[in-house]
């Protein structure tokens, strides 16, 4: 099995140490508190889901967005041509 660290400092001593990817990972998700080396507790306060969902919802915001605008884009491309028609009816 292959260990992968990963980096950490202390905000409050600023010791550098390391922890396993899992535990990051784990704490990351949960927002649970954990220690650095000279016990000082730490925690993630934005957790892996939080961020998640944030995303999400962005996402979908963003996607609403441009369905909206390309609606928007297409009516006024319609008027465009109606416009141009009663201009030209013979064209």
């Amino acid at each position: 099995m292959r260990v992968i660290p990963v980096q950490e400092c202390c905000c409050m001593c600023a010791v550098v140490y390391w922890v396993t990817e899992p535990f990051y990972k784990e704490r990351m998700r949960t927002g649970k508190s954990f220690y650095c080396p000279n016990g000082h507790e730490q925690h993630y306060t934005n957790n892996e889901a939080d961020r998640f969902k944030r995303a999400e919802k962005r996402a979908k915001n963003l996607a609403e967005r441009l369905e909206a605008e390309r609606r928007s884009a297409s009516a006024q491309r319609g008027v465009i041509t109606r416009m141009k028609r009663k201009e030209n009816p013979d064209a």
